[in-house]
């Protein structure tokens, strides 16, 4: 596929160098790399033919681009692999877990390593999870697994509709493995009536975070404490993670010093490009004093930056709030170079040893 230029194709978010691209899946730190994976259609800039993209990165903003990671097996009866999670299992080695689509009713289906660059998978023999565990309760639209510990046990949410009520649903490992997982109940419901997508659930800052993906309201989340033998989640706090429905679907993972970080899919771009779909920028997540979360811009992306190109410059603030350098031959050197029309006041600058509040230092940075 030929891709085509365009002035609103992302720079700096990553997105495969053409075709389809929606959710991330199964973000994981292995052997001095981050792996990401994604809903990738490599034969078109629509949804469809849904693939794992691959690809890894050494400091979460520079990406390099690997082979698909899982393919549809036809002969299986699988048109897609929808969305999933990447876990290490008690082996020390990754295992996917994703949600097969292609049969009469979806299942959770496993993949594990043949190389340790990760380049290679290979699917288990036969699904680690199927309708038939719930017994007589019927879930709909159950997918999208993401597997967390608590207390030295592992756990999976899996998000779907039960009832009329979107449900985010609980199970839990039988071993160490990954392969073989009891339901336990319904963790939390919303009392609305479509499936929760692309739950993720973790401890964070004391207080345990609920993040679901609503068809037609976006990604919300709900803070809260969670009762593991009753396999419930009380709610304590809630609010939005991001006010455009243009990010969906997010994933998360920790960083090797720890942080948790959040990377979603930003979606609504136009079509007839030869692409379509970006990740939006990795953002750190905590919990306030409030019980709230809160996010911030991951530090790494800092490392863009440029020198500037001049540094300790006096400006003044002009009655219309604009800044203007008091150097005349910088002024006219900046104007007529339009390249350099970045910057930076000081904040610490602005204040009366420095001319009052309508002066300040300011540094410089080419665009």
């Amino acid at each position: 596929m030929m891709q085509v230029s365009d002035s609103s194709r992302p720079q700096f978010h990553f997105r495969p160098a053409a075709g389809w691209l929606n959710d991330p899946n199964g973000p994981l730190f292995w052997r001095g790399w981050y792996h990401v994976f994604y809903q990738h259609n490599p034969f078109g800039e629509t949804w469809g033919n849904i693939h794992w993209g691959h690809a890894r990165s050494r400091d979460l903003v520079r990406w390099e681009h690997l082979p698909i990671a899982l393919a549809p097996l036809a002969d299986r009866g699988e048109r897609h692999c929808f969305s999933g999670c990447a876990a290490i299992a008690g082996n020390g080695r990754p295992v996917l877990l994703y949600t097969s689509i292609g049969r009469a009713q979806p299942e959770q289906w496993a993949a594990v390593p043949e190389d340790d660059d990760l380049l290679r998978w290979q699917r288990v023999e036969s699904p680690v999870l199927t309708m038939a565990c719930h017994g007589a309760t019927a879930i709909e639209e159950w997918r999208d697994p993401f597997v967390f510990q608590h207390d030295g046990d592992s756990f999976l949410v899996i998000g779907g509709r039960l009832g009329g009520q979107g449900v985010v649903l609980l199970y839990h490992a039988e071993d160490t493995s990954l392969l073989r997982w009891r339901y336990v109940g319904v963790l939390h419901g919303e009392e609305l009536p479509v499936s929760l997508e692309c739950p993720l659930f973790f401890k964070l800052d004391g207080q345990w975070v609920l993040i679901i993906s609503i068809p037609e309201h976006g990604v919300e989340y709900r803070v809260g404490q969670f009762n593991a033998p009753a396999g419930r989640f009380t709610v304590t706090g809630r609010g939005r993670v991001d006010e455009t429905n243009h990010f969906y679907a997010p994933n998360t993972l920790r960083t090797t010093d720890g942080r948790r970080v959040l990377i979603g899919w930003v979606r609504g771009f136009p079509r007839g490009q030869g692409w379509n779909g970006c990740f939006s920028w990795p953002r750190e997540l905590r919990v306030g004093a409030d019980g709230l979360l809160r996010q911030y811009p991951l530090r790494e992306w800092q490392t863009l930056r440029s020198k500037p190109a001049a540094t300790g410059q006096f400006v003044r603030r002009q009655a219309n709030g604009e800044w203007l350098f008091c150097d005349r031959s910088l002024r006219e050197t900046f104007a007529a170079d339009g390249r350099w029309c970045r910057t930076q006041i000081d904040p610490s600058s602005v204040a009366p040893e420095t001319g009052g509040e309508n002066f300040a230092l300011a540094s410089i940075w080419p665009e």
